[in-house]
């Protein structure tokens, strides 16, 4: 009988423990401590020279609307094998070039946007070929378009889907016969793409 006097005390005892224990109002989580702020990536330099975002529109941090821009550039029937599959937006930047101790005969203005090593897109500067410039000059380009890369035969996008977000943008003035960059400087410029 006094075991079972025990059992009927422990129990009841047990029961008023868990009764006080839901009664108490929940504690709030402990905050958790934020992580660090990811480092912008490394400035590529490459030549001597400097490169400056005058302006942009959209501004770097902004969103750049993207839409099917496809054309036929063949002479056939078969919309499917004439067309040359293409995603593009509008996009006007101007930028400032100083050639240190460079002197350029010809070279193609580039600007690339990229998602981490990955090329999402690309624009041109207007006019396509420039040059020549001499050492101490100073010289601006302007973009006015961008175009998402992919394969444009097969209707491939390389970073897809959208939206993306690219975090660095690379300007290059490239040499003509070899392809190589004369001048290149990078910017943590982040833009979104996206499809409207």
């Amino acid at each position: 009988m006094d075991a079972r006097a025990n059992l009927s005390r422990l129990a009841a005892s047990g029961l008023i423990v868990f009764a006080a224990a839901c009664s108490e109002p929940p504690t709030a989580p402990e905050p958790q401590p934020s992580p660090p702020p990811v480092a912008p990536p490394p400035v590529i330099s490459v030549g001597l020279g400097q490169v400056w975002l005058r302006s942009a529109s959209p501004e770097p941090g902004g969103m750049l609307l993207i839409h099917d821009c496809t054309y036929y550039p063949g002479e056939t029937d078969d919309p499917e094998e004439a067309s040359m599959f293409q995603m593009c937006g509008p996009a006007r930047m101007i930028f400032d070039v100083e050639f240190d101790e460079t002197e350029i005969a010809h070279a193609v203005f580039a600007v690339r946007f990229l998602r981490g090593s990955q090329e999402c897109a690309r624009a041109s500067g207007i006019p396509y070929f420039v040059g020549p410039f001499t050492a101490g000059s100073r010289a601006s380009f302007v973009v006015s378009g961008v175009s998402l890369v992919g394969q444009v035969w097969g209707g491939y996008i390389a970073c897809s889907p959208l939206p993306v977000e690219t975090t660095r943008l690379v300007v290059e003035l490239i040499d003509t016969k070899t392809a190589m960059p004369l001048l290149r400087r990078e910017f943590a410029y982040s833009y979104t793409f996206v499809e409207r």
